[in-house]
């Protein structure tokens, strides 16, 4: 069982019952294959790599409720650790990330060869000829922290090109697998520069966050439509839904802003230029924590605190300076008091 930690989040999704889909087609438990007899590549979505992440059931169980239906290729649609996810318990959210130990740290072929047996080795190894025979991957994940939505895309341009194509989230990361051990990610030929499998890692945002499903969701439709596994046509309702569903949510938090700003504690601008400010800081963070070129540095926790301080003051009334007024102001003749 996951170490207890705090949690200070509200939780705002439902987990989807998935047992409808532990007996798929191929044999293995919550693994389904779906062939559309044309040919194209293969290519896997994942979800509940870690148990107590719901928007990935919520995605799969998405596109089963929908009918959905491959027209190239192969798709494969996985709950990896589902035993650890049918034990997420909303009333203590965080202690079922995983049974044993990290299902997405032992992806290395030393581990999974290894002598060790722990329930997330024994399902890593039954899973892993789906992982292996898959041409593209994505593995849908979301964050213990209220964070921006990422794409982590590995370190090599193929990666940041399929996160191009795929359009969200907007923020991608080019980092360079986890210090604690292999991702499945990064698996075999995933990063091997010669080959063309490809695979991403998207984080939704904060676990139980209501727009974390929705973007899960959407990454995954924009996926599957530009991997060609799915036409335009497949998502272009689906998306407007969500579309629709977005604006709602921007409505609201202008509504939210706006009643700040008449109170005076922010500044009087358009509301969308706070939460776009935000945005803009956090994605520089964001790229910051995984630069090599600047992550080195002994203070970089204390650097991450102080600019979280700048979010939490950012757009306060009585900070902002308009640099058009400003240098009307200096170009006004100066009076004469003689």
């Amino acid at each position: 069982m996951t170490p207890r930690v705090k949690n200070d989040f509200p939780i705002e999704l439902t987990a989807p019952d998935i047992t409808a889909y532990k007996v798929g087609n191929t044999g293995v438990d919550y693994v389904t294959t779906l062939d559309s007899d044309t040919p194209g590549p293969h290519v896997m979505v994942t979800a509940a790599v870690h148990g107590n992440e719901i928007c990935g059931p919520i995605a799969l169980d998405y596109f089963y409720q929908n009918d959905l239906r491959p027209r190239i290729g192969k798709l494969t649609l996985a709950f990896c650790n589902y035993e650890a996810y049918l034990g997420f318990d909303p009333e203590d959210p965080t202690v079922s990330r995983y049974v044993d130990e990290d299902f997405n740290r032992v992806w290395s072929e030393e581990t999974l060869d290894g002598p060790r047996q722990t329930q997330e080795l024994i399902r890593a190894r039954e899973f892993r000829p789906f992982v292996a025979d898959a041409d593209l991957l994505l593995d849908i994940h979301s964050m213990q922290k209220k964070t921006d939505p990422l794409m982590l895309s590995g370190p090599l341009p193929k990666g940041r090109e399929l996160a191009r194509g795929t359009q969200v989230p907007e923020i991608v990361v080019s980092d360079h697998g986890h210090a604690s051990g292999k991702r499945m990610r990064d698996y075999g030929d995933f990063i091997n520069p010669n080959s063309p499998k490809n695979s991403l890692l998207v984080e939704c945002g904060q676990h139980w966050e209501k727009a974390c499903g929705p973007l899960a969701i959407e990454t995954m439709l924009r996926f599957l439509a530009h991997t060609e596994t799915l036409s335009a046509e497949d998502v272009a309702d689906q998306l407007e839904q969500l579309h629709v569903m977005r604006r709602s949510n921007e409505d609201s938090l202008n509504s939210m802003i706006t009643r700040l700003i008449d109170r005076g504690v922010l500044e009087d601008v358009p509301p969308h230029y706070h939460y776009l400010a935000c945005w803009a800081l956090a994605q520089g963070a964001v790229e910051l924590c995984f630069s090599r070129s600047w992550n080195y540095r002994l203070d970089s926790d204390d650097l991450m605190k102080f600019i979280t301080g700048v979010g939490v003051t950012m757009g306060n009334r009585g900070q902002y300076r308009n640099l058009s007024d400003s240098k009307a102001s200096a170009a006004k003749p100066a009076v004469d008091n003689k």
